[in-house]
């Protein structure tokens, strides 16, 4: 939903007059409808609080274009809509605009989607900063909900947090929104859920939202980026209205399950399942080789389960490695740094680094002794022939 124009032909006065003909049409009045005459005396007088009135009077007779064939609806609306905006104050006929079209849902897809993009064109001819594009926006996000098309709106949410900033929209309304948006778009699109949820806590919306973020942080497990989110300013403020929640993502976040485990989070399973994964990482990030038993020992997983552990660590692309059943251990080939990066880390990474410059070094010696070779051979070879 982009800022737009709506481009329509003719003067005012000969578009009022042809879209209140055609509604008086669909509602079965005569040729000098009711609303024929509306479009007269609006083209007739100047004075603003009587032209605003019989806007307003055009704006409630908008229900009868719904009769039309659902072909002209949006050429339809879209003429109407120009006229519309041409009021003292257009803002103050969403109320009736947005009634008229979208307060019952269609059962017909196809008349669901062209009431969308009617909807979207209101949205589009509205100055940006607009207070009133909120409630076309309401509008449209409430009218996907319950059409079960919400999934199209999805690509549109990154703008969300400068449009409401743009429309000074209240901190009830933000919350109001941003919660509508979340509980319904869990199920549907959980990467979507992230991203509006972390854009509202930078946006510095309600608590709860900001709970909520770290709540779906936790449970998600396709989510291991725990930086983004601790770096978040009202994220750094739970400790304050919520420790239990912010010790939890701090325990989860460095691998820490021994203070995890003491928190009343450690009974969700799903949490507790990325907490163990997290802690293996973390143990796996300073060693080469890890035995089943160290394992167990730092993630409270039972002996019998720490493949499967394995499984979903590797799974979840924070360690690359093969287990040798054979030897009861991991061997480590690459891990993902979780949590804080620790003299043990570097001691690693020296371990590693030295590793990998012995191997060059027998590579690089193993090449001269085969150049030296092939030199000697080839001196003999000249001396053979002379």
């Amino acid at each position: 939903m982009d800022q737009g124009y709506m481009i329509v032909d003719g003067n005012l006065a000969d578009n009022m007059a042809d879209i209140a003909g055609y509604i008086d049409q669909l509602n079965g009045e005569e040729q000098d409808g009711p609303l024929v005459q509306v479009a007269a005396e609006l083209a007739a007088t100047e004075e603003p609080s009587q032209q605003q009135e019989l806007y307003f009077t055009l704006a409630e007779g908008s229900a009868g274009l719904l009769k039309g064939p659902l072909n002209d609806l949006e050429a339809s609306y879209n003429l109407l809509l120009f006229v519309l905006s041409q009021a003292p104050d257009f803002g103050t006929l969403m109320p009736v605009i947005l009634a008229n079209l979208a307060s019952d849902i269609p059962e017909s897809s196809a008349q669901q989607l062209v009431i969308l993009a009617i909807l979207g064109n209101l949205f589009n001819i509205m100055p940006r900063n607009s207070r009133f594009r909120f409630d076309v926006f309401n509008k449209i996000v409430d009218f996907s909900i319950a059409a079960g098309t919400l999934g199209q709106l999805v690509p549109q949410l990154s703008q969300l947090p400068e449009w409401l900033a743009e429309w000074n929209a209240t901190e009830d309304n933000k919350t109001d929104i941003y919660n509508k948006l979340v509980n319904s778009l869990n199920t549907l699109s959980p990467k979507a859920t992230y991203q509006l949820l972390l854009a509202a806590s930078k946006a510095n919306a309600a608590g709860d939202i900001t709970e909520q973020l770290v709540t779906d942080v936790l449970a998600n497990t396709h989510i291991y980026d725990f930086d983004e989110v601790l770096a978040v300013p009202a994220v750094q403020q739970l400790p304050k209205t919520n420790s239990d929640l912010y010790a939890t993502l701090k325990a989860v976040s460095i691998g820490d399950y021994d203070a995890f485990k003491s928190l009343p989070a450690a009974s969700n399973p799903q949490i507790q399942s990325k907490a163990r994964v997290v802690a293996l990482a973390k143990i796996a990030g300073t060693k080469r080789a890890v035995s089943y038993a160290q394992i167990s020992a730092a993630t409270g997983v039972e002996a019998s389960r720490v493949e499967i552990l394995v499984i979903d660590a590797i799974k979840a692309g924070l360690i690359k490695g093969r287990m040798d059943q054979f030897k009861q251990e991991l061997l480590v080939e690459q891990v993902t740094p979780v949590g804080e990066f620790t003299n043990a880390h570097w001691e690693e990474i020296e371990k590693r680094l030295g590793a990998w410059k012995e191997s060059l070094s027998n590579v690089l010696a193993i090449s001269k002794s085969a150049r030296d070779n092939s030199d000697r051979v080839a001196n003999l070879s000249k001396a053979l022939r002379a």
